[in-house]
C-alpha cells in the first residue's frame, strides 16, 4: 500500500512539476514579446528627436535654451535630437509641455503638428493672463474676418 501511495505521489509530483516548467517557459516568451529591440529603439529616438528639434526651432529656441527650461545639460537636448538617448517618461512628458505639445504628437510618426506660427502665437498666448489670452484671440479672430472680407471684395 505504501508503495503504490508513493508511486502516485511521485507521478503527481512530476505532472505538477511538469505544468509549472510549462507556465514558466510561456510567461519567459510572453515577457521577452513585450521586450523593445535595439532596432525599434532607435527608429523611436531619431523619430523624437526629429520631433524635440522641429519643435525647438519653431519656437525659437536653441539647446542651450531649451536645455535652461528642462533643467538638463544642452548635451542632453542634443542627444535626445539626435536620437542618441530617450528620454524618461517623466522628462518627456516636462519636454512635450515646454514645446506647447503632447507627448503623443512628440511620438508620432507623422506629425499632425501646428504650423510654426501657430505654435510662436501659442507661445505668447501662454505668457499672457487669461483675460489678456482671451482678448488677443478676439482681436486676431477680428482682424482674420476683416482680411476674409478684404479678398471677397
Amino acid at each position: 500500500m505504501c508503495e503504490l501511495a508513493s508511486k502516485c505521489w511521485t507521478q503527481h509530483i512530476t505532472s505538477f512539476t511538469s505544468q509549472v516548467i510549462k507556465a514558466t517557459i510561456n510567461v519567459v516568451f510572453q515577457a521577452t514579446d513585450m521586450v523593445d529591440t535595439a532596432g525599434e529603439r532607435q527608429r523611436l529616438g531619431r523619430r523624437l528627436g526629429q520631433q524635440i528639434a522641429a519643435r525647438r526651432k519653431a519656437m525659437d529656441l536653441t539647446q542651450d535654451q531649451l536645455a535652461e527650461r528642462l533643467e538638463v545639460d544642452a548635451e542632453t537636448i542634443s542627444r535626445f535630437e539626435r536620437g542618441a538617448t530617450v528620454p524618461s517618461l517623466v522628462t518627456l512628458d516636462r519636454l512635450a509641455k515646454i514645446l506647447s505639445s503632447s507627448t503623443a504628437e512628440l511620438l508620432s510618426a507623422s506629425s499632425a503638428a501646428p504650423s510654426d506660427l501657430a505654435i510662436q502665437i501659442s507661445q505668447i498666448l501662454a505668457e499672457l493672463t487669461p483675460e489678456d489670452s482671451e482678448f488677443v484671440v478676439s482681436q486676431i479672430k477680428a482682424l482674420c474676418r476683416h482680411f476674409q472680407l478684404q479678398v471677397r471684395k
